[in-house]
């Protein structure tokens, strides 16, 4: 328990200082600070991705940990963008490695559980179709991406409630 309440605090403020730089970030008029904004905000989600890793696998919350598995490209990717001042829309083979991580992610939970019988395996699916379809708008630029990421909220929120990680549902609540 020690061990899931010291993730849960490395893991949660480092996802939430994210969502913060992120929202800095989209207010800035300035390509370049906000191109700033954006790189730190990749740097702090890459710092705080192992403790959701090592949760997930504590958990046994095997879709959401190919989700945040899959996450660790996109995060690369974000940080590499975002010094070149380029395009940020994700390269084709992205999704498809995406997709193929969250497939097997879906596979080993039905695997593990026997099916899909377990209320923290509909949250995680719900969290991986937010963060799927988010990442898919954003990468194209449509700000509507948004509103899946507190679809994604929604399911992490449910996901950690649901494991008793309490402090981390309350920071999935502020970050939406």
């Amino acid at each position: 328990m020690f061990l899931l309440s010291i993730l849960s605090i490395w893991g949660g403020v480092f996802y939430f200082l994210n969502k913060v730089f992120q929202s800095i970030a989209e207010r800035q008029t300035d390509l370049e600070i906000k191109n700033s904004w954006k790189f730190w905000s990749w740097i702090i989600l890459l710092i705080g991705l192992p403790a959701w890793i090592v949760i997930f696998i504590l958990k046994d919350a095997w879709i959401i940990l190919g989700l945040e598995n899959s996450a660790s490209f996109g995060v690369v990717l974000g940080i590499v963008n975002t010094l070149r001042f380029q395009d940020k829309s994700a390269p084709k083979w992205l999704d498809q490695l995406t997709t193929i991580i969250i497939i097997t992610g879906v596979y080993l939970s039905v695997y593990a559980f026997g099916g899909l019988n377990n209320l923290g395996q509909f949250f995680e699916l719900i969290a991986s179709i937010g963060f799927l379809v988010g990442i898919w708008l954003l990468a194209r630029n449509y700000p509507s991406g948004y509103i899946f990421f507190i679809v994604m909220n929604i399911g992490a929120f449910g996901l950690v409630y649901y494991q008793e990680l309490y402090l981390l549902a309350v920071l999935q609540v502020l970050s939406i």
